[in-house]
């Protein structure tokens, strides 16, 4: 059994796997040729062997909300991303330090937890490229309308953070 309320929210059916499978806790070779068809289609199929709410839910409204939710940890990566690279930088912390390169270090200096965060970072990034490829997310994103204008309301700081 597994409980996980990491970054608890409702979502469309395939969002823990997708969000699972474009992190760099499934190995890129996953997707590799029918990979990541076949682990869609297994789940699809469990769930719909067992749901009673959503009787009428088609395959290509999985597939179409996995690909949705498959960029979100890709949104994450973004928002949280300069923290993390700043403190790489600035202070050499986790997950982006950067002694390797400029002190004579190797990968094979670093201890096993160490290695495991590196190899996570770099799988996570292989499956967002694999994604955004494989669901033509960046066609998507580009037939977006471009926003020249005022930005709407909801991006004014309240008072407080003024």
């Amino acid at each position: 059994m597994v409980i996980d309320f990491q970054l608890l929210f409702r979502g469309p059916v395939p969002s823990d796997l997708a969000y699972l499978m474009s992190s760099g806790s499934v190995l890129p070779e996953v997707y590799g040729d029918e990979g990541r068809e076949t682990v869609m289609q297994a789940f699809y199929d469990q769930f719909m062997a067992k749901t009673q709410r959503y009787p009428d839910y088609s395959w290509d409204e999985f597939q179409a909300e996995f690909a949705m939710m498959s960029a979100v940890m890709f949104a994450y990566y973004v928002g949280m991303g300069a923290a993390f690279f700043q403190a790489g930088a600035f202070e050499n912390e986790q997950p982006m330090r950067v002694e390797l390169g400029d002190q004579g270090v190797t990968e094979s200096d670093l201890a096993p937890d160490e290695m495991r965060k590196r190899m996570w970072w770099a799988k996570a990034f292989r499956n967002f490229r694999t994604n955004f490829a494989g669901f033509e997310q960046y066609a998507h994103l580009s037939a977006l309308p471009d926003n020249s204008g005022e930005m709407a309301p909801w991006t004014e700081l309240p008072d407080h953070l003024l």
